[in-house]
């Protein structure tokens, strides 16, 4: 992240709104300016950490997770190999959404439902890798933001295996897909896309807090 203006409204945006809903001393603690202050500086020191795993993981992820490995023996340009599945991947929101099954038992596309974006979060979040899951109760966490700042990392991922290098996670290219994938979890929880894909972002979030509760016990 850019060492910017920007950059540091950004970080300290983010991680307040991910550290706000579970402070145990509540929004009222942040009214205190000198304590805000101190808040602030240390989330933007946990959201650097958090942002760098994320980035890692996600690099190390992605191209098993949207089938971008060329197959052995595939010689040739890998570079036009993955421009071209990139490109698919980021219409209509293709490196987001998937099929998933419903209780019906029929399937629907599903917003945020692409095992990508389940992998990178358990990975960065849970054990062994994460730490962040101690911010979050065992039971019925609120996990949007930490689903669009996923969709975010994944997208900046994805254009830097299409780039051939590691790009900057600029606050100018990044946060209106940040935002987009925030307005777009909102739209859901107020029902504008239908009961059925709300119901596929709430069972996201149970198998979310399922696997890592796995992680968290399988490593302790």
């Amino acid at each position: 992240m850019r060492s910017s203006e920007g950059a540091r409204s950004f970080i300290t945006s983010l991680a307040s709104q991910l550290a706000e809903k579970h402070h145990v001393c509540g929004p009222e603690w942040l009214g205190n300016e000198r304590e805000q202050k101190a808040f602030k500086q240390y989330a933007k020191y946990i959201l650097n950490n958090l942002t760098s795993t994320f980035k890692q993981i996600a690099q190390l992820t992605i191209k098993d997770a949207y089938h971008l490995r060329p197959a052995l023996g595939q010689h040739g340009d890998v570079g036009a190999f993955w421009e071209q599945h990139i490109n698919e991947l980021f219409v209509d929101w293709n490196f987001t959404d998937a099929l998933t099954t419903i209780q019906t038992g029929e399937l629907f596309r599903g917003f945020f439902s692409h095992p990508a974006l389940a992998t990178i979060i358990v990975e960065a979040v849970w054990p062994p890798t994460g730490k962040l899951y101690r911010s979050f109760p065992s039971q019925g966490a609120d996990l949007d933001k930490l689903i669009a700042f996923s969709v975010t990392i994944a997208r900046w991922a994805l254009d830097s295996l299409k780039a051939g290098r590691q790009k900057d996670f600029s606050t100018a290219e990044y946060r209106p897909i940040f935002n987009l994938a925030c307005q777009r979890i909102d739209n859901i929880r107020d029902g504008h896309y239908g009961p059925t894909q709300l119901l596929c972002l709430d069972n996201l979030v149970e198998d979310l807090i399922a696997m890592g509760t796995a992680y968290h016990n399988h490593y302790q």
